[in-house]
């Protein structure tokens, strides 16, 4: 495998592939995304919904998708790089590749089946991959670049066969490229859902006092800041931590209602936001009910004198 994944285009500029459809343009310090296609994910590190770091494996094949398109743009000559000016929803500028005859580099990669098509694909190249294979069945013969498509399939193959690991737990499992779950958790299913309308109401209830918990130690946090008192403050970090780890891996559950799909599902995502509510409405219940005899005694205290019984 090649260690330089480093491109130039027909004008000199140059810029590095980052996976089967990226490219990094290190001229503008901004990623591109070539039109049409979807490659496989390479390893990653991004960004979980509390804003901690979290590292993503890469997807069965990515490398070799890689290498695959550094190969193709050099053996095919695509150095006529176009940017379109149209952007993805990650906020990079789509651009296609071009050899000296006018054939795009997206067409080639799907034609000889190096990478998937997505909703993006044009016709011209879903039927540039039918007259791919029908000419090889036809001639007998392999079609262009066959040799290096090839190696892709046969990553995706061995990779999967030879280096299936067994995650940790459910929370971090991933089929494609787990093959188990070591500490097995039976109150979830093996992709980290929670069983049964019943069990997710709990975790969702679980889950409302948890972030209760994760509230008062960042109050607890904050007061040690802003006293100075570093006891306070490191009690406070460290309780958060630890809820926020323990939400991390709890079961999940319908919460969201994209994920409503059904009457069932709808019944679901209603008693599961409403579990997850309860503890924060009575904490706040409660506060408002100790509030009422503290301040019924300070009137007192003020109206009566300190010095006087209440």
């Amino acid at each position: 495998m090649a260690d330089d994944f480093s491109l130039k285009d027909h004008q000199g500029n140059s810029s590095f592939v980052i996976d089967g459809d990226t490219e990094y343009n290190n001229e503008t310090g901004k990623r591109e995304r070539l039109a049409g296609v979807n490659a496989r994910e390479t390893a990653k590190v991004s960004k979980d919904k509390y804003g901690e770091d979290v590292f993503e494996a890469p997807e069965l094949g990515s490398a070799a998708q890689r290498e695959a398109y550094k190969k193709i743009v050099e053996q095919g000559g695509f150095n006529y790089k176009v940017n379109t000016g149209k952007y993805d929803s990650n906020g990079r500028e789509i651009i296609e590749r071009y050899d000296a005859d006018g054939n795009s580099l997206s067409e080639t990669l799907i034609a000889t089946g190096i990478v998937r098509p997505d909703i993006y694909t044009s016709p011209e190249a879903i039927q540039a991959r039918e007259d791919y294979l029908l000419r090889e069945q036809l001639t007998g013969k392999p079609g262009n670049f066959s040799e290096i498509a090839n190696d892709v399939e046969q990553a995706r193959e061995i990779t999967g066969l030879a280096f299936k690991q067994t995650a940790l737990n459910e929370a971090v499992y991933n089929p494609d490229i787990h093959s188990g779950v070591a500490f097995r958790d039976h109150d979830r299913t093996l992709d980290n859902k929670g069983i049964g309308i019943l069990g997710q109401m709990g975790d969702a209830w679980d889950a409302g006092w948890v972030g209760v918990r994760e509230g008062m130690y960042g109050y607890l946090e904050g007061i040690g800041v802003m006293t100075g008192s570093e006891m306070l403050e490191g009690i406070g970090a460290q309780g958060t931590m630890r809820a926020r780890e323990e939400l991390r891996n709890a079961p999940e559950g319908i919460l969201d209602y994209r994920e409503v799909d059904g009457l069932l599902t709808g019944f679901q995502y209603v008693m599961n936001n409403a579990a997850m509510s309860a503890p924060y409405m009575v904490t706040t219940f409660g506060a408002m009910a100790a509030a009422v005899p503290a301040t019924i005694w300070w009137s007192c205290l003020e109206r009566n004198g300190r010095r006087k019984r209440c």
